[in-house]
């Protein structure tokens, strides 16, 4: 590279000059852009522009389709899961309430006092043409009838109360 000066009053400006091998390179790099990597760039961008727009609205689409059936998901799966928590609630509330326990008991108790109405009815039947002795012998035999019935109460009531009793563990064990 050479140069020359040009200039007036005592300042000067130097301008450079290439040499040929150095105008050369520069024509060939201005070359390889022009002729290559400029329209390889340019049909690149217009390549992925040219995708992106014919699938834009084809992933939107799917994107919303996605979005509304996650939706309808949480809206399932979340009433679904307040429904089971509601009636396990429920549940636990019945099982825990004296109301629950008088009914269990009440429904245990009934069988065994309407086969006691149905065994003094059978003896007063039995014993009432015999007089006095039959008297004596129907007394003895309610007393033994309502001891009788009084074992087999108890009996189901324990039972009843065991159960109560396990539900509530098992239901305290869950939680």
């Amino acid at each position: 590279m050479s140069g020359g000066k040009s200039g007036s009053s005592g300042s000067s400006t130097t301008i450079p000059t290439l040499s040929p091998e150095q105008n050369a390179m520069i024509a060939a790099q201005t070359g390889l852009y022009t002729g290559t990597v400029g329209p390889a760039y340019q049909n690149a961008v217009s390549g992925a522009t040219n995708l992106y727009n014919s699938t834009a609205a084809g992933v939107t689409n799917a994107a919303q389709n996605m979005a509304g059936t996650a939706a309808q998901a949480q809206n399932t799966l979340g009433s679904t899961g307040e429904s089971a928590l509601r009636t396990g609630i429920s549940g636990l509330e019945n099982i825990d309430s004296t109301g629950y326990e008088q009914q269990q008991l009440q429904a245990a108790m009934q069988p065994a006092e309407a086969q006691y109405a149905q065994n003094i009815a059978n003896q007063t039947a039995q014993f009432g043409g015999a007089g006095q002795i039959g008297s004596a012998r129907n007394a003895l035999a309610g007393q033994q009838t309502a001891a009788a019935t009084q074992a087999a109460q108890m009996n189901a009531a324990a039972g009843v109360e065991n159960n109560i009793a396990n539900q509530r563990m098992q239901a305290g064990q869950t939680l």
